[in-house]
This record gives C-alpha cells, structure tokens and sequence, in this order.
C-alpha cells in the first residue's frame, strides 16, 4: 500500500517471481508517477480528494483489499491501513524511512535548520502531537516494522512504538561496471526538499568552479535555480530520472554528494556505490552508518561548504584515489547491498507474520 515509485514496483514484481498475487493501492495525481505493471494489479485513489474524506475511503479500500488478502504491506499510507485494521485485520508490516511528523513541520513552517532528532525530543503544540500520537496508534496496530537505519529505529522506539522493530537495509540492483564518458565533477540525486541542503552544493560548485548535476524535483527547485543564477554556477539540473537515467547520470561524474540533515538509508547512496563512484557525504548517523572517511568515501562535516569543496576538489585532481574510494564502496554494495537479497529479507518478513 502507498509509498514512493522505487520501492513498491520492485518489491511487487518480486512477490509475483516468487508466485505470489499482489494488489496495489497508491495515491495518484498529475505530477507524481505511480507504480503499475502488468503482472501485478494496481487501484488508484486521486490525492486531489479533501484530506479527511480521502482518508476514509483509503481506508475502506483498503479493509476491501485486506478482506481477500492474507497479508498487508505498507510503504505509506499506515495510518489508513491501521484505520482499515479496525474492519479486517490481517497480518501487517510497516516500512518507515523517515519522520512524516517532521516533514511536515519543516516544509510548513520553513524551520529549516531543525534536525530529526532534535524534533523528536522537542516540546510542540497540540497539533504536532496529535500527529505524532496518531502515527503511534497506527504503528502498534501492525505486526512488525522495518526501517532502513539503525537510527530510524531507534527514533522510532522514542515515538513510544511498541511494535516488534526490523532493520532491513535499502537495497539496488548488482550492476556490472560500464565505463562512459564523464561530463560532471560530482553529482547529487534526491527530492529537492530543505533538509538535503542543496545549496551548499550549488555553493562548493561556484566556489570551486565545479561542473555538477543535480537529479530529482522537489519544492526547493526554483530556490536553487535562483542561487544558481545568482552565483553564476554550472549546474545541470536533470529532473526526475528513471532508473536507467539514474545510473547513466552517475557514471558521467567523478564524485557523488549526499548533504542530508538527516537519512535513514539513501537509496542513491547505495546506486552510487554501486557504480563505483567516491561518494562524499555529511557527518550524520544514516550516512556514516556506511561511509567510513578514506576508506569508501570522504565524510565532511554537515552544513561546511569548506570541506564540500575540498573533498570534490580532491576526487577531482586526485583521480587515482577517487578510483580507490570508488572501488572499495562498489564491494561494499555488491556484498551487503544487493536489492534481491533485501527484497528476499522483507519477504521472508512479512510472510514471517502468519
């Protein structure tokens, strides 16, 4: 049920290979691409319907879906799961990759510099924990939730969560090596949101005469478009790419930057290890969790577009080392990151809750 475009159609098509029926429900509008195939079923429910009805009848879909279903797995879209379970309960698993409560209060309020984890030990007003209480409810009314992040996990155990908790690692596809032509100094592939503090890259980039490429939407575009502009910086803005397009764009850069405040696991970290490329990423848990400083790639610290600009101008003129650092993090993802093996992980998890 629910949850971005790169997670549900894999995990789907897997069930299907390993002979099992799938349904999906997804939200769906004119600017978000939602998963469909034509090996496993899919139900729309518009994201235009007013938030309070739209939610009753997810949830009634849901119940609908449930009752012919020996199993639910929810990638979003818990809370109208759990209100479903009140009708039909079946055995459910939740995956979290992040604060929704959080996301929220920043994209709202603009409060751009308040960290995950500093929102979660916070003092809020009876809005903010009404949601929060709501998220609890919806989690404990599952049989067992998995994060990508040991600290996700954690955080989550501090929302008062009493479900049985599951770390399961993001996972890509095991790619040969490709060789192309290298176009961009480094590159960056997220949702342009606050807290994956792009600007900074835009910044290293006039600063040290980079050529960049920055892949995905997101509300933050027009801001860093402007900044560009203003900085006179090269930045390629690719949009929203497929899979394909992902891994093209990774392998014409020499670098890839991940800046977040804040991450359970990037997916697009593990891609970019993946295809062999020296990853530099800020000081926080969800990245160094991987990223060992010199080891696989270069750690700097969170906010610093210092250290940003010296780690890219290093991979830059340091193409020896930057191969290194590459290679090391491409073993890594072959051995620990390989999608089949946590796609076969959170199948054996949820068919784990009969």
């Amino acid at each position: 049920m629910g949850g971005p475009a790169t997670f549900i159609p894999k995990f789907a098509e897997y069930l299907v290979k390993q002979g099992h029926e799938v349904t999906v429900l997804s939200l769906s509008d004119d600017k978000q691409k939602s998963p469909k195939s034509d090996i496993w079923a899919t139900q729309f429910i518009s994201r235009k319907i007013i938030l309070p009805l739209r939610v009753i009848l997810v949830a009634i879909r849901i119940a609908m879906l449930a009752s012919k279903s020996d199993f639910v797995f929810a990638n979003g879209l818990h809370q109208e799961v759990a209100i479903s379970t009140l009708f039909v309960k079946r055995p459910g698993l939740a995956k979290i990759v992040g604060d929704p409560v959080w996301e929220r209060y920043r994209n709202s309020s603009g409060e751009g510099n308040l960290s995950i984890e500093d929102f979660s030990d916070a003092g809020h007003t009876l809005l903010i924990r009404l949601q929060r209480e709501f998220l609890r409810w919806s989690l404990n009314r599952f049989d067992l939730v998995t994060a990508p992040g040991e600290g996700l996990i954690q955080l989550i155990k501090k929302w008062h969560v009493t479900t049985p908790t599951l770390l399961i690692e993001n996972g890509t596809r095991c790619t040969s090596e490709v060789s192309t032509k290298v176009i961009y100094d480094s590159i960056s592939i997220s949702r342009l949101v606050p807290w994956k503090n792009l600007e900074i890259f835009v910044q290293s980039a006039s600063q040290g005469d980079f050529r960049i490429a920055i892949c995905g939407e997101g509300p933050e575009k027009a801001k860093l478009m402007m900044l560009t502009k203003s900085l006179r910086a090269n930045v390629d803005f690719l949009g929203e790419l497929d899979s394909t397009g992902v891994k093209k764009a990774l392998q014409s850069s020499k670098s890839f930057v991940n800046l977040s405040s804040y991450e359970g696991l990037s997916f697009s970290l593990i891609e970019a290890m993946m295809e062999g490329k020296a990853c530099i990423v800020s000081d926080i848990k969800g990245n160094t969790d991987v990223i060992k400083d010199g080891l696989n790639g270069i750690v700097v610290a969170l906010g610093s577009t210092a250290e940003l600009t010296g780690a890219i101008r290093e991979c830059v003129d340091n193409s020896e080392y930057a191969a290194q650092l590459g290679k090391t993090a491409r073993q890594m993802a072959q051995s620990d990151y390989c999608e089949e093996k946590q796609l076969n992980k959170m199948m054996i998890s949820l068919l784990g809750l009969e």
